[in-house]
């Protein structure tokens, strides 16, 4: 649509009864550096118009309705000429301080101009006018860039401030917090003592004056009775102990020598075949194993005591 309208270098929509631009349409015709849209119907530029950045050196807005232009404006780094004469605008947004390369600019007849920009921009009657208004506006517009920066610094201070003292707030209460709470603690412990020392009392109250006495004498007596209890059970004990240690030694004794006698008596009178299961049955073997292995000594000393025991054995 655009196409039509290209002249060279030059894309001419001036008096089309534009009410509206296509970004898109422009960047496709990639040899057009200079665009002139006087006398259209325009409100407002597209947001994306600076993406036009590395196209556009002269441009023309002359005589429309515009009111106020993008934020991306400042993009157009390549812009040389401006023309904004005859719109609506009062304010420039601050990315028009980026406009290094800007060496032309036409603000008349925009009667809402704010007045420091209105200054700025000065008559724009020939071209050194124009050329100054380029370079002051330009200058002015980066410090009113400046001064927002500085305002948003200071916002940002502020609301970091702000931030600050509500954490130190929100600190505090926490604190509050647990220090109520560590006061309710101390305060259930201490009428938890006091319910104790309460208790302790009461009980101390309800005995009568003698009770501590009869409970001490009948400490006393089951002290004495377990006591002695004691005493005579340890000594029961040991008796039995001894009684049993003798038992054990008699019986050892008797086992030490009367198996020896009743081996020399069973060789001294040897019998024929003893009945089976009989005692001296029994006993052959274990004699036949034992003598030979028995010291002399032994055999005699055993010799000795059945010739002693033989008068009582005929009686």
């Amino acid at each position: 649509m655009y196409k039509k309208h290209v002249d060279g270098r030059e894309l001419d929509l001036s008096m089309s009864n534009l009410a509206e631009v296509s970004v898109k349409e422009i960047k496709a015709l990639s040899k057009v550096d200079t665009i002139d849209l006087s006398c259209n119907n325009l409100e407002q530029l597209p947001e994306d118009f600076g993406d036009l950045a590395d196209q556009v050196i002269r441009l023309d807005l002359s005589k429309n309705r515009l009111t106020h232009l993008p934020a991306s404006f400042g993009r157009l780094r390549s812009l040389q000429h401006l023309d904004l004469r005859g719109n609506q605008l009062r304010l420039l947004p601050p990315s028009f301080a980026h406009l290094d390369r800007l060496r032309w600019l036409d603000l008349k007849d925009n009667d809402s101009l704010e007045p420091g920009l209105a200054r700025a921009a000065g008559d724009c009657l020939d071209e050194r006018g124009c050329r100054r208004c380029a370079t002051n506006v330009v200058a002015h517009m980066r410090q009113v860039a400046s001064g927002l920066e500085r305002e948003r610094q200071a916002r940002l201070a502020e609301e970091r401030a702000e931030a600050a003292k509500q954490q130190e707030r929100e600190a505090a209460e926490r604190a509050e917090r647990r220090e109520a709470k560590k006061q309710r603690r101390r305060e259930q412990q201490q009428q938890q003592q006091q319910q104790r020392r309460q208790n302790q009392a009461d009980d101390g109250k309800g005995r009568h004056p003698g009770d501590d006495g009869d409970d001490s004498e009948e400490d006393a007596e089951q002290s004495r009775a377990s006591a002695s209890g004691g005493s005579r059970g340890r000594c029961c004990s040991g008796f039995v102990r001894l009684l049993l240690t003798v038992l054990a030694l008699t019986l050892l004794a008797l086992a030490l020598v009367g198996l020896p006698m009743a081996c020399v008596e069973l060789a001294a009178h040897p019998i024929g075949d003893a009945p089976e299961g009989s005692a001296r049955a029994r006993l052959q073997p274990v004699c036949r194993w034992l003598l030979p292995r028995l010291p002399e000594s032994a055999i005699e000393a055993a010799a000795g005591l059945l010739a002693q025991l033989q008068p009582f054995r005929a009686v």
